[in-house]
């Protein structure tokens, strides 16, 4: 898998749940929002919703990163992404696979994606894990091409 370096004014740190928890919240409004370019019909997420599949349970681990923006702007500290990796115990032993993917409409085909998969691969790696999964509806073309460019192959 290639590396991959932040785009500029780009930020990566980790989630920290009571510290990121409004913002994450806001990010997920945003994100719903943003469906079809409007207001999206049905409920907007609740504070919880995110957040509590952000949450370790019985079983797995979650960690996460936020991508945020650092230029001087309006734009300055708004969250441009968000990434998380869940390691879960199975039969088989330890499965690492990327829960969330999640990129702000304004900043599609930036590299932020991209930025965020690496980090949660080079942290796979640091576990010794191997493979790293993630999971897209089939009928999703733009993400299938997504995944299959940042090294990741189809199985069924």
């Amino acid at each position: 898998m290639a590396r991959w370096q932040p785009t500029t004014g780009l930020a990566v740190r980790s989630v920290c749940a009571d510290r990121d928890a409004e913002l994450i919240t806001g990010f997920g409004v945003e994100l719903a929002r943003a469906r079809g370019g409007e207001a999206a019909p049905g409920p907007l997420p609740r504070a919880g919703g995110l957040l509590a599949e952000l949450a370790s349970r019985p079983g797995r681990t979650v960690e996460a990163w936020l991508a945020v923006r650092e230029l001087p702007g309006p734009d300055s500290g708004r969250i441009a992404g968000l990434a998380s990796l869940v390691i879960c115990r199975t039969p088989t032993g330890w499965r690492h696979s990327i829960g969330w993917l999640l990129v702000h409409p304004a900043d599609r085909r930036q590299g932020v994606g991209r930025t965020l998969v690496a980090q949660a691969c080079r942290r796979a790696v640091e576990t010794a894990a191997e493979p790293v999964w993630a999971e897209s509806r089939a009928d999703w073309a733009g993400a299938i091409a997504f995944w299959q460019a940042v090294g990741f192959s189809a199985s069924r």
